[in-house]
């Protein structure tokens, strides 16, 4: 009976995660308080005390990230402790840094975190897949629907009505007066980042309002895919449109992405508080917009430029597989600076302790 009780009484193994950031997690919110102190103010906000923390707690916080990585613990605390020690590295460094150096970093910085959204990511992009999908099919059946999806000043004459002549000529038709191309890429670049950021401001409120919003512009582009596809002209349409449509569109389900990250740390935090889930969670989404504005005045500038004044379908589509490569380019070349600051960072770990 006594060997019974004894069984009984034994505790719970403690998980491993729990235990690593029970140890720790007084000094990671120390150093985020001063990196938020830092943020709203400046450096020169510290006391001496907090200046002489700083680089120490940040020293804990680089070889927690270490650990974390090397021991397998949970994703969610590895997330954190990558973005703390984000934040910390800007305000320690930040200042030193040439603008040129702190640029690269941010090149680097948003195809990674892009690259590890990709179920938010992957959410957008149904969304989208799915309007286009739904506008394709009704307007197919009934022609009728397009005007549901599109409104008249949208459409410009190409609707399901105008004669195959007159769609094909608005694939090809080179814009003459080159003069109000600069002001047609400007605005362009305001309307469409105007969107996107309406995808990802909206995704607090759970990320539905950002599905919709994604749905609806998946139903505008369907709608015209249909227009051109039933008189024969989607391949010369996607020469038109993929050009700047492939950094555009990219970028729109970039933004609805960030916003369904926001929407899931207030609806799933895991094991942080709400406000943090969010603080977290916002750190990343902005880095991933950053991504987003930088696209679309990419987009404005081939849609507002190369587009008008570029009517061969072998080069528009010669530019859309630029497109493509550049894009690859960009991830591939984050992904091996990734690993070489993981490499360094080790590096200096193990020269440390030796």
């Amino acid at each position: 009976m006594e060997t019974t009780n004894q069984h009984t009484a034994q505790p719970q193994a403690v998980p491993r995660s729990v235990l690593f950031r029970k140890e720790r997690e007084s000094s990671w919110q120390e150093l985020e308080d001063i990196v938020a102190q830092v943020q709203r103010k400046s450096l020169s906000a510290l006391d001496d005390h907090e200046l002489h923390r700083l680089p120490i707690l940040y020293r804990e916080a680089i070889n927690s990230l270490s650990v974390a990585r090397a021991t397998a613990l949970d994703r969610s605390l590895i997330q954190y402790l990558e973005a703390l020690c984000a934040q910390s590295y800007l305000v320690i460094y930040g200042s030193r840094r040439p603008a040129r150096r702190m640029l690269w970093a941010l090149f680097v910085a948003v195809p990674n975190q892009i690259r590890k959204s990709t179920r938010e990511l992957f959410l957008a992009t149904l969304f989208f897949a799915l309007g286009i999908t739904v506008a394709w099919s009704l307007t197919d059946r009934d022609p009728q629907w397009f005007h549901v999806f599109v409104n008249k000043q949208m459409s410009a004459g190409r609707t399901p009505w105008a004669s195959t002549e007159s769609l094909r000529n608005s694939l090809y038709h080179a814009q003459e007066d080159k003069s109000g191309l600069s002001v047609f890429a400007s605005f362009l670049f305001t309307n469409n980042a105007r969107v996107g950021m309406l995808a990802f401001s909206l995704g607090f409120l759970l990320g539905i309002p950002a599905a919709l919003l994604l749905f609806y512009n998946g139903l505008v582009l369907g709608a015209f895919f249909s227009v051109f596809a039933s008189r024969g002209l989607l391949v010369p349409f996607l020469g038109w449109l993929l050009p700047h449509g492939i950094p555009e569109i990219f970028a729109v389900l970039l933004c609805g992405g960030a916003g369904f990250l926001m929407g899931r740390a207030l609806l799933l935090p895991e094991r942080y508080r709400r406000t943090e889930a969010l603080r977290n969670a916002g750190l990343k989404a902005s880095l991933i917009v950053v991504g987003a504005i930088f696209l679309f005045a990419y987009a404005a500038i081939f849609e507002g430029f190369f587009r008008q004044l570029i009517v061969d379908d072998v080069m528009r589509f010669l530019l859309a597989t630029l497109q493509i490569l550049l894009l690859l380019w960009w991830f591939r070349i984050a992904r091996r600076q990734e690993q070489r600051d993981l490499a360094a960072e080790n590096f200096e770990m193990e020269t440390n302790a030796a």
